[in-house]
């Protein structure tokens, strides 16, 4: 993938969540017109704010803001025997 891709989704994603507070769901469908040929946008959902418990030993909790969940892949290819 390349760095302007990279810098584009990178802002998109920062628009979409710090400029207008929480998302709303026109925020994260707005995030699936960056698919290009690199780039497989399959959803984009609002994830709602919450704490996430501690893990693997560690004693923090962290707090997660509203944000947008983006499910997609990135330079899809096809392998040997068509395998994805």
């Amino acid at each position: 993938m390349n760095s302007r891709l990279k810098f584009y989704i990178t802002v998109a994603c920062w628009w979409a969540v710090s400029a207008h507070g929480a998302p709303t769901s026109a925020d994260c469908q707005a995030l699936t017109r960056l698919a290009t040929g690199e780039l497989r946008i399959d959803s984009a959902l609002i994830a709602p704010a919450a704490v996430m418990p501690p893990r693997n030993g560690s004693i923090l909790k962290v707090a997660a803001p509203a944000h947008c969940l983006v499910k997609g892949m990135l330079n899809p290819r096809i392998g040997a025997n068509a395998r994805r």
